[in-house]
């Protein structure tokens, strides 16, 4: 059996979600390629918590960082993660996805998470925080690779992106 997310509500109502070989998650309805879940095509998305409790700690961490934390605690509990992704055209959606392809979406889309935006921007305004550093992501990056949450061509991937920044 595949595992697969899917659409619930809003645009792309009812197509599947699939992770290909290439470490694109797509959207599929039918015979019918839709958008994929990348930068070029999400303008912002969120998690939608479900009966979630605060946990110390994890308040201070950036907001993808927490999402992957959260995910991988919620995979021993078998549970799938719910969020609102507004598309850069039309309405936005909601998507269930399992923890394996939410992960892999967090990290892709850090930069697009609602609140995430906001903090490198605020920070420059106030100079109260430096910006994220490349080098520091690469190493988070790594510990989750090293951990099981992240797979060796995820890891390169968001590596590649993050150096051709410098």
């Amino acid at each position: 059996m595949a595992i697969r997310g899917r659409v619930l509500a809003g645009q792309y109502v009812d197509a599947t979600i699939t992770l290909s070989l290439k470490g694109d998650l797509g959207l599929h309805l039918g015979l019918r390629r839709l958008p994929r879940l990348t930068s070029a095509e999400v303008a912002r998305w969120e998690r939608i918590e479900r009966d979630r409790q605060p946990r110390p700690g994890y308040d201070v961490l950036p907001d993808w960082v927490r999402s992957c934390a959260l995910a991988v605690r919620d995979a021993a509990r078998g549970q799938r993660h719910t969020v609102r992704v507004e598309w850069n055209e039309g309405e936005p959606s909601i998507i269930e996805l399992p923890t394996r392809f939410f992960i892999h979406f967090a990290v892709l889309l850090q930069d697009r998470e609602v609140g995430s935006a906001a903090r490198p921007t605020s920070a420059v305004v106030t100079g109260s925080a430096p910006p994220l550093d490349p080098v520091a992501q690469i190493e988070r990056l790594a510990t989750l690779r090293d951990q099981g949450v992240l797979t060796e061509a995820e890891f390169v991937a968001k590596k590649t992106e993050l150096l051709a920044r410098v």
